[in-house]
């Protein structure tokens, strides 16, 4: 499934690869308005005094393409850092292919750690801090989850619309990138992966509200944006409609929630007395039993009114993803020790490692006491905490194992894509985790906490930040740089960690650490969400293709495969209803979020409405993924709200007319 997903990213790389290499032996035409030919970085040449685009790179001889990229303002890169534009026509000067292709696959590998960063930081640093503020599970799913499950695509569009500018022609490429890449996004995860999902377990007896629900709320927001669109123009009022759309959407999820359990109430109470296994919440049996790895089982519930938060492991297995419209029957299972179950265990400390069993006799502990950190229990092992007392051993061994995946551990109890899937994301596992303060609330023993990996990431993590920011050697006074002095203040951090923490037990301020969390995986994916606007900017002017194309296929395609594996996995796991929810409500808050915070931030950064041409290619991707949506509602109607063959082999073929539509519209631009 996984190497399925990759294969039609790739191959959605090489056809646009194949329309830049058709067209590479003629110069671009400045007459056409979406080519790279009219990018936006066009400026002043500081030597010549002309104006003067990057994309006229190709009409000079190889031997001086590397001189004029060097030499040309309009060729020098805003942000990020690297200007992959020098690999092509410096580094493989005459093997234009060759480094195309190896900057695809470095783009590829972007998208990758965008999904590393979410699964290992974002998404565990927010389950932590909307348990610590007690916020209702739904609402939760929809706001804060929803946002660390979507955070790659909208820090991707946010910069894309941010970094964009009118080119000559009024044109804005890597706006047109952005708003491509929500519309090809949605068309992706909505037919494919639902697609696949009802093609391999076919679905019956789909809640009707939810479903109608979100599909209506897509369907508003496509029509909105295609009125937006239309108008060339995005105003204040409209950049703010949109995030209203929003807050309307988590709100009649929350009323529909609560609907619902006030009916499952009235049903219990109806069935009380009349049956010992009565369900507790609703008419529909429910199964909510640990899976063994950590995860709550909510495979008897094919959905209702509330979003339940599914993982669906870590690595290969994908993102942690919001369902969207699952049962809030299916609640979490709370699989922690009463107040009275520790008292009733006849455990005691008052040896090492020893209790007493029936017959008076001390016998070894096997059970894990219970340590209360700020009124929330934390188990320990006995065999680290003895009286209070806890080893260095035990430190680094949570440091060694934090820092060697299980995969490098366990060779032999790995299958072959899990321990190729341990190489691959090795590199920037390791950086991530040295650089952001790590949590995870479905760690049953500390809640992720350790010791030792903070001390180096406090050490790091100011640092890291400013060069990010490009502000490492930043001068606060003359020849003084900043780099030092957060070094130092990271040396404090560790010293007062050292000193007012434990080695195994959390302090109860652990929530702190989640929000720094929080922090640093924004700064990570806003780093590599930079870098992926540089790969833009460099396709659209090496392969003289539109943004939009790059948009609605490749970055789409790119940041969508995490979804489709994560979706695909949930079904894979028993529970095919969530995935499949998941295939509409993921690109619905996509949408309304990211539109509407990058729309609202460029507005504010300069002082006007956006500017942005509804391109021929964007109106194939909203007029696409509007009749998607109505077909897809039609299909489940029809068949008696079930989603099985027939529906899967309709999506799947759906995408497959959109990319080959995509594709003719852009090569009759070409050719006009």
């Amino acid at each position: 499934m996984a190497g399925t997903a990759l294969w039609l990213s790739f191959i959605c790389g090489c056809c646009i690869c194949v329309l830049g290499t058709e067209d590479s032996a003629a110069a671009p035409s400045p007459e056409w308005h979406g080519s790279a030919a009219a990018i936006q970085i066009v400026r002043v040449d500081n030597d010549n005094q002309s104006k003067a685009t990057c994309a006229d790179v190709r009409t000079h001889p190889v031997s001086e393409q590397c001189s004029f990229i060097h030499n040309t303002t309009a060729c020098q890169m805003d942000g990020g850092f690297l200007n992959y534009l020098e690999l092509p026509y410096c580094l493989l000067a005459g093997y234009e292919a060759a480094g195309l292709v190896i900057i695809f696959l470095w783009m590829m590998y972007i998208f990758f750690s965008l999904s590393l960063v979410v699964d290992l930081v974002l998404c565990p640093s927010l389950k932590m801090i909307t348990t610590a503020l007690k916020m209702d599970q739904n609402v939760a799913g929809v706001t804060f989850l929803a946002f660390g499950n979507g955070a790659a695509d909208i820090f991707s569009l946010l910069l894309l619309v941010l970094r964009g500018g009118d080119d000559e022609d009024g044109d804005d490429i890597t706006g047109e990138a952005g708003m491509g890449s929500i519309l090809g996004g949605g068309m992706f995860v909505t037919s494919i992966s639902a697609g696949l999902i009802a093609l391999n377990y076919p679905l019956s007896d789909i809640e009707k509200w939810p479903f109608i629900r979100n599909i209506l709320f897509y369907l508003m927001a496509v029509g909105w944006l295609i009125g937006m669109l239309a108008d060339s123009k995005i105003y204040l009022g409209e950049a703010v409609g949109f995030i209203g759309l929003y807050i309307i959407y988590v709100f009649v999820v929350w009323i529909g929630h609560r609907r619902s359990l006030a009916a499952g109430r009235r049903d219990a109470e109806a069935c009380d007395g009349n049956s010992e296994t009565a369900p507790l919440l609703g008419s529909k049996p429910v199964s909510n039993y640990s899976t063994g790895n950590g995860h709550a089982d909510t495979s008897g519930a094919a959905g209702a009114d509330g979003p339940v938060m599914s993982t669906v492991g870590r690595g290969l297995q994908g993102r942690t993803r919001d369902a969207s419209v699952i049962s809030p029957q299916s609640q979490p299972l709370d699989l922690s020790l009463s107040e009275g179950s520790l008292s009733q265990s006849n455990l005691s400390l008052d040896g090492p490692g020893q209790g007493e069993n029936d017959d008076g006799k001390p016998s070894q502990i096997t059970s894990f006491p219970q340590i209360e950190t700020d009124g929330a229990p934390v188990a320990t092992s006995t065999a680290h905490v003895l009286h209070g007392e806890e080893t260095h051993a035990y430190g680094f061994q949570k440091l060694y194992e934090a820092l060697i995946p299980e995969e490098f551990r366990k060779t032999k109890e790995k299958k072959w894509y899990e321990i190729l899937h341990a190489i691959l994301s090795f590199p920037v596992r390791l950086v991530i985790l040295l650089t952001c303060p790590t949590v995870d609330p479905e760690d049953e023993e500390c809640c992720g906490w350790n010791k030792y990996l903070l001390l180096i990431t406090m050490v790091t993590f100011p640092a890291f930040t400013a060069i990010a920011f490009d502000g490492f050697f930043e001068e606060i006074s003359n020849e003084v740089i900043l780099g030092p002095f957060l070094l130092g203040f990271g040396v404090i951090l560790a010293v007062a960690v050292l000193l007012f923490t434990k080695i195994a037990t959390p302090p109860s301020w652990h929530v702190a650490f989640a929000a720094l969390s929080f922090i640093m995986a924004i700064v990570w994916i806003f780093l590599m969400a930079d870098e992926v606007v540089n790969v833009v900017v460099t396709f659209s002017v090496t392969l003289n293709v539109t943004g939009a194309l790059l948009g609605l296929l490749m970055i789409a395609s790119g940041n969508s495969i995490c979804d489709l594996i994560a979706n695909f996995f949930v079904a894979r796991a028993g529970q095919p209803m969530m995935g499949f929810a998941a295939s509409f409500g993921s690109p619905l808050l996509n949408m309304l979020i990211g539109i509407g915070i990058a729309s609202l931030a460029a507005i504010i950064q300069d002082g006007k409405p956006y500017p942005l041409n509804f391109t021929p290619l964007l109106q194939i991707g909203a007029g696409f993924l509007v009749f998607t949506l109505l077909l897809a509602l039609m299909l489940v109607i029809a068949r008696r709200w079930t989603a099985g063959k027939v529906f899967g082999c309709s999506m799947l073929a759906l995408y497959t007319v959109f990319f080959a539509a995509v594709l003719t519209v852009e090569l009759t631009t070409k050719k006009n």
